[in-house]
């Protein structure tokens, strides 16, 4: 969800940052570095799993306020209002990279052309073995099936029951969590694969979580003004050492299996703390997490196109590796947030603009005219 500049919250800009910084870093290392650092895996791990209970507190508490709280209007004009708005923040920016790595690296073959239609819907983590061609796209699957089924859910929820209060959304919302996690878990057991190869759905768990401390924040104000305070906090960092821990050896928890299916509920647990201690404070807006808020997008989509092009990996038995990795390590990120910066100013503001310009208003009063 894109805020503007009076809606904008400084806490929550250091949030996304640090989740956008902690993935492009991750990626910058691995791509570049003969043998990555494996506590920066880790961190890149934070990263995108900070994204998603990030994302779902945020869009969780537009859908709330829109199928909840308001009982006016028709739900199905607000819901076609909900993925016109979503569809025009996400998609044009992600249909632009992905026509860019069509041309630029699948000359290569890293995917089939006659898979090339599953990134176009986003079935690409569940209808492929492998997404090797735009891996970073394996957390947009998450996210888009997420906020197309889960609202479509709501709507059938309220279709047939009277009355559609905060507890049964709370009871939907868990039955989706819950649901995702031990279905991950079976899944797991059966077929063992990399951890961004698994079909979107058994990843809705993380997400889910920041729904919930959307719906805790507006509903269970008592219980988020508790998450907020430095003790709260505290526990958090625990559980993120913990977390560090058991990524760091997998045999702490059993099997890697056991560890990618328990550290996740872990994490998001975590991070909900981290970001309702973060959304509570009044901090100064500072330039540097604004700018890097707004452009996370952009840096996310772009970082791996570009890191790719790097031809070798630089030894680590080199005399001046060191040296030389942070020359390109540097240079690497400058160029990152130029690029991003560019396609923010350029592109992607331009079509947020258009979202709430003409074309959208003019689609949106259509519609209310037929419902």
């Amino acid at each position: 969800m894109e805020l503007d500049q009076k809606q904008r919250n400084a806490g929550l800009d250091v949030v996304r940052s640090i989740a956008i910084l902690a993935v492009v870093i991750f990626h910058i290392d691995s791509i570049m570095a003969d043998n990555s650092n494996k506590f920066l895996k880790i961190f890149g791990y934070f990263g995108v799993e900070l994204f998603f209970v990030l994302s779902g507190f945020l869009i969780g508490q537009i859908l709330i306020k829109k199928f909840i709280i308001d009982k006016t209007g028709s739900d199905t004009f607000k819901l076609t209002e909900f993925y016109l708005k979503r569809w025009f923040r996400t998609l044009p920016l992600y249909y632009l990279i992905f026509l860019i790595n069509t041309f630029i690296f699948n000359p290569f073959q890293l995917v089939e052309k006659n898979q090339l239609w599953t990134y176009l819907f986003f079935l690409q983590t569940t209808l492929l073995e492998k997404v090797a061609f735009m891996q970073e796209s394996w957390s947009l699957c998450v996210e888009e099936w997420f906020y197309l089924i889960f609202p479509l859910t709501i709507l059938a929820a309220k279709s047939v029951s009277r009355t559609f209060s905060e507890k049964k959304f709370l009871i939907l919302l868990l039955t989706l969590l819950i649901g995702s996690i031990i279905l991950r878990g079976i899944f797991l057991f059966v077929k063992p694969v990399s951890w961004i190869f698994i079909p979107a759905f058994l990843r809705f768990d993380a997400i889910g979580f920041g729904v919930l401390l959307a719906y805790l924040l507006i509903f269970k104000k008592d219980i988020y003004t508790k998450l907020t305070n430095k003790y709260s906090f505290l526990a958090g960092i625990i559980l993120l050492a913990l977390i560090i821990a058991c990524r760091w050896d997998y045999e702490l928890l059993g099997s890697w299996q056991t560890t990618y299916i328990i550290t996740p509920i872990i994490t998001s647990i975590s991070f909900i703390i981290m970001i309702s201690f973060f959304e509570s404070r009044k901090f100064a807006e500072i330039p540097f997490f604004t700018l890097t808020s707004k452009i996370s997008y952009a840096m996310y989509l772009i970082n791996i196109p570009f890191l790719a092009l790097f031809p070798y990996k630089i030894s680590n038995s080199l005399d001046n590796f060191y040296l030389l990795y942070i020359l390109l390590f540097t240079i690497s990120l400058i160029f990152i947030y130029l690029t991003s910066f560019i396609l923010y100013k350029f592109y992607e503001k331009p079509m947020m603009e258009l979202r709430e310009g003409f074309f959208t208003k003019k689609l949106l009063n259509r519609l209310s005219k037929l419902s």
